[in-house]
């Protein structure tokens, strides 16, 4: 047979004697398991309750002035104590507290319910005890989907009610351990990944009146060339020194920039229209100019009509 000692409850605080009925109970069952009640008699149980309560419980005891013979009546003792440390409680009040109660973030279903007993006690509330713990299991859990189910029951029983809330607790548990699970065996963290910021383009001393916008959209200008502006050689000369001064520019048709045209630069449309090759001339102050041309070379650059391509043999164009 298997023995072990169990020790005394704390002393008792008498500064709160509302928890009297607590370490009263606990005393009880310390006086059960310790085998106090079958072997000891009923002097050495009043002497293991006086001990165990205090300094301040042989005052208490002397002071309700009991005979030798209820001194040595454990029973006797013992109501005694208990109408000295249980003072009628306000009904009202104790009602307030239980009406008031609700499960806490963080609380189990169990903690919540046993606190809901616990405040019945006092409430004088007789043969509705069940169903008023029940009506408050009903309007003071947090799930709000589980107290709509258990509203919508119109054979809810206490027992019932505290089934459901224990398995909703039970299977919410069970999720969070299979998510978890889940994320472990993936690699999935829930990380955000850092953001950088594009640098802020640097600004010239001379650009400090204008505002970023404007900055970045005024275009790079190029560095100073020292070629013609109007035939593209270098070294740079005057313009009536220039071999293009005379020529016409077939993009934008002006004179005196046909090698290198400004205009170029900026394409505002491209216009797609077919044309025929038959012949070419030049202005007559340009003088007389002739070139050979490969015929079958130049159909298959340009991609003419294929009834073209049957001509074979070279020829010679001469422009006059």
């Amino acid at each position: 047979m298997t023995s072990f000692r169990v020790q005394l409850p704390e002393k008792f605080d008498f500064s709160r004697q509302e928890e009297w009925p607590k370490w009263s109970r606990r005393f009880e069952r310390f006086r059960q398991a310790s085998g106090l009640v079958k072997e000891e008699e009923e002097e050495s149980q009043i002497n293991t309750l006086v001990y165990a309560m205090g300094d301040q419980a042989d005052d208490i005891l002397n002071s309700f002035q009991l005979s030798a013979t209820q001194l040595k009546q454990y029973h006797t003792v013992k109501t005694k104590f208990d109408e000295h440390f249980v003072v009628r409680r306000n009904v009202i009040f104790e009602q307030a507290k239980f009406n008031q109660r609700r499960q806490e973030e963080g609380e189990t279903v169990d903690t919540f319910i046993t606190a809901l007993h616990t405040l019945a006690e006092h409430c004088n509330f007789g043969t509705l005890t069940e169903e008023i713990i029940r009506d408050r299991i009903v309007v003071g859990l947090l799930d709000a989907k589980l107290l709509e189910k258990l509203q919508l029951d119109p054979d809810l029983t206490l027992p019932k009610a505290i089934n459901h809330a224990r398995q909703s607790e039970a299977v919410k548990k069970q999720q969070t351990l299979m998510r978890n699970d889940f994320k472990e065996s993936t690699g999935a963290k829930n990380e955000v990944d850092a953001v950088k910021a594009e640098e802020t383009p640097k600004f010239r001393k001379d650009d400090s009146s204008r505002s970023p916008s404007e900055t970045l959209k005024k275009p790079a200008t190029r560095p100073p060339s020292n070629r013609c502006d109007r035939c593209g050689k270098s070294p740079g000369h005057a313009r009536q020194n220039c071999p293009a001064s005379a020529t016409t520019c077939h993009k934008c048709s002006k004179k005196g920039g046909a090698s290198v045209c400004r205009s170029a630069h900026t394409v505002s449309e491209i216009k797609e229209d077919y044309a025929f090759l038959g012949e070419i001339r030049t202005k007559r102050n340009e003088g007389i100019w002739s070139v050979d041309l490969t015929l079958n070379a130049l159909l298959s650059a340009l991609k003419l009509i294929p009834e073209l391509t049957s001509l074979s043999s070279p020829r010679a164009f001469t422009k006059s």
